[in-house]
């Protein structure tokens, strides 16, 4: 007998049981009658009803319309927010394009699900593909094939080589990074001449997104090679937000606990540069604090819940004009690789830089 499957016996109460007197049973005989007796016992439970499935959403009945051309997004992760903000724009703008659709898989961080996706697009044959990957060394091979097959595909990240995509339209990572490593660097040179100290330094705590990402890798990389230009400029605490603001207060006030005071907080976007202000504030340490965040948030530095953003242009507005010029020019040919460039946003050339975005719509 299979000793596992006595724990039945101690399981079902007594009451539960047909016992039988006057004769002795076998264990294989208990076990039985006891698999029997809770076989029965479900069988007389009610049916629990299943709940009805979700009605279909207005941009769900737009994406599965097939009377229209496919644009299908392949995005690596709708998480980060930054990516999740360009899908939903996206959304909207492709309703400006008569006689297309918008299609939106998400492969939440998982490569093996992104792969399962874009085989399954092979079949679909969507005019226009625009992919965020995983791995892009994982994904390349499947693009090549749907660009060699027709589809025009537009790769929203700058690992990408060529033939893989029809353009690459992307902002450097590593860049990002530098960018708000000098401005940090800057920063603490400027307190360092206010305090009159002959050495520039500065403890800083790095709050980093998805530590499996690409992007989350390349900006950290820029980051701390910007920090070397000042050997007193430290990182005490580094730590993952989650892309989340009640994440990054988390570990703020973590932060805060162990390392008692610092100098900086440099948060990878600004939702958690937001949390990190929440845990600053209830410390009542804001006023000597300098925190940073990336992607353009560009309100909260105007109210001052930030000190600075790292304004990151959205690659999918480029993709969106290649996409309108395709639609009306079938000869139509996009350049293979756009660099888009980011910038420091500081309450200095903050209204210059809203005046910009509000001249060219965006």
């Amino acid at each position: 007998m299979n000793v596992d499957r006595r724990w039945l016996l101690k399981l079902i109460p007594a009451s539960g049981l047909v016992l039988l007197t006057g004769c002795e049973e076998s264990e294989e005989d208990k076990v039985a009658r006891v698999e029997r007796a809770v076989q029965a016992q479900k069988e007389a439970m009610p049916k629990a009803e299943a709940a009805p499935a979700p009605l279909p959403t207005a941009e769900e009945k737009e994406a599965e319309d097939t009377t229209k051309k496919l644009i299908l997004f392949c995005a690596s992760n709708l998480a980060d927010p930054f990516l999740r903000l360009q899908a939903t724009l996206m959304q909207a703008a492709v309703r400006q394009i008569d006689g297309y659709r918008f299609k939106i898989l998400d492969a939440a961080g998982d490569a093996g699900t992104q792969i399962g996706q874009l085989n399954k697009a092979l079949s679909e044959r969507p005019v226009f593909l625009i992919i965020s990957p995983q791995e892009v060394h994982i994904t390349a091979g499947i693009t090549e094939s749907l660009r060699n097959s027709g589809t025009v595909v537009i790769g929203l990240d700058e690992r990408f080589g060529v033939g893989a995509c029809t353009a690459v339209v992307f902002v450097g990572q590593k860049k990002l990074g530098e960018k708000a490593g000098l401005l940090v660097v800057e920063a603490l040179k400027r307190k360092a001449a206010d305090e009159n100290k002959p050495q520039v330094t500065g403890r800083v705590v790095h709050l980093t997104g998805d530590p499996a990402c690409f992007s989350t890798q390349a900006r950290s990389e820029g980051f701390h090679e910007a920090l070397k230009a000042e050997p007193g400029i430290v990182v005490v605490h580094e730590a993952p937000g989650g892309w989340s603001r009640e994440v990054a207060k988390a570990r703020t006030e973590e932060a805060l606990r162990l390392q008692h005071d610092f100098d900086v907080v440099f948060a990878h976007d600004d939702l958690m540069a937001q949390g990190a202000s929440d845990a600053v504030t209830a410390a009542q340490v804001r006023d000597h604090m300098l925190i940073l965040g990336m992607e353009g948030g560009l309100e909260l530095v105007r109210n001052s819940v930030i000190d600075a953003t790292i304004r990151q242009p959205m690659p999918m507005e480029t993709a969106f004009e290649i996409i309108k010029k395709a639609v009306a020019d079938k000869h139509y040919e996009p350049p293979s690789r756009t660099e888009r460039e980011p910038e420091a946003v500081t309450p200095v050339n903050l209204d210059e830089v809203l005046g910009r975005m509000y001249k060219s719509g965006r």
